[in-house]
């Protein structure tokens, strides 16, 4: 308050006012690691959420160690979260940021710890702030998802699957084989004609959440290529595997009976695919997979479409 006229007892009790009204939860340790001092909303937060070890903490009680006893139980945050304050405690780092998830069971949640350091008549202590950071992820999020999602039928679009492919380079060693498979529905110029772009647009919303459904594994990357095109890609899938995958998901779509009367392949909506499975992709450029299974798409069709054809490439 930095006024003559206010006695030591008035300003300290003003500053813990101040600090107690704050929405940020606040934590001061002793360079060992043992709380001093806890504002209500650090309190508050512990009390309402015993699932996140970095905010459990009260005084009395040693920082490091209950957040090493979380880390113990798998928790990666609560061992950064220590690791980051010891660098100040230290003296190693002034001042530390750390941001983690603590979701709870109805709602998502993220959080940035903020380390410093200060002394108090010569003796030192490490202030710790976590700063509610949720607004700001799910904007970030949200962002992501418009720049890797196609807005139509949610899937990943076509940027998001090139960056996928690529990334895959660099876990050639760690991965048996790959398969990737281009989709593509039957005729579904006829379907706008016929039918109008709002009902072809329902039909490609139906073939992604089928899509999705059929390839719901981790190992399954799914996405719009463009316009009526699909494009997946499956990790670690034998050849059997990835075909039978694929004819699941030709089964599911011929089940779902989509309207498509006066198409050649029937009165359904169908599709044709190609696919191509490398068990050694990382000596093989990716524009030529995609070459390849580009090319399997178009013996699909060319053979009278509502079918699939792959091909499997040899080990170098």
């Amino acid at each position: 308050m930095n006024n003559p006229s206010v006695s030591p007892e008035a300003e300290a009790k003003f500053l813990r006012a101040t600090i107690h009204s704050l929405n940020s939860s606040i934590s001061v340790t002793t360079l060992a690691g043992d709380i001093v001092f806890v504002n209500s909303a650090w309190q508050a937060f512990g009390e309402q959420n015993a699932g996140c070890a970095s905010t459990i903490a009260g005084v009395g009680m040693n920082y490091f160690e209950s957040c090493e006893k979380a880390a113990k139980g798998g928790d990666a945050h609560a061992r950064r979260a220590v690791r980051a304050i010891k660098l100040v405690a230290t003296g190693a780092s002034k001042l530390e940021y750390l941001e983690y998830p603590c979701h709870s069971p109805t709602k998502k949640r993220w959080f940035t710890m903020r380390v410093t350091r200060f002394e108090v008549d010569g003796a030192p202590y490490v202030s710790i702030m976590h700063i509610d950071v949720t607004t700001r992820k799910l904007a970030e999020i949200r962002t992501r998802e418009l720049a890797v999602k196609d807005p139509l039928t949610d899937l990943f679009n076509r940027r998001a699957f090139d960056e996928e492919l690529q990334s895959l380079l660099h876990k050639a060693d760690e991965i048996d084989c790959l398969t990737l498979a281009l989709i593509d529905i039957d005729h579904f110029k006829q379907v706008n004609d016929s039918y109008g772009h709002s009902y072809g647009d329902e039909c490609l919303q139906k073939v992604a959440a089928i899509l999705k459904e059929a390839f719901s594994a981790e190992s399954c990357f799914v996405a719009r290529y463009g316009g009526e095109e699909f494009a997946v890609i499956m990790v670690g899938l034998s050849p059997r595997e990835a075909v039978g995958l694929m004819e699941a998901f030709v089964a599911k779509l011929a089940g779902a009976g989509i309207e498509h009367k006066g198409a050649k392949t029937g009165d359904v909506l169908t599709v044709s695919a190609g696919l191509v499975t490398t068990v050694d992709y990382e000596q093989l450029a990716l524009d030529r997979l995609m070459d390849i299974a580009d090319e399997k798409l178009y013996e699909a069709k060319d053979g009278g479409r509502n079918q699939l054809r792959h091909t499997i490439m040899p080990s170098s």
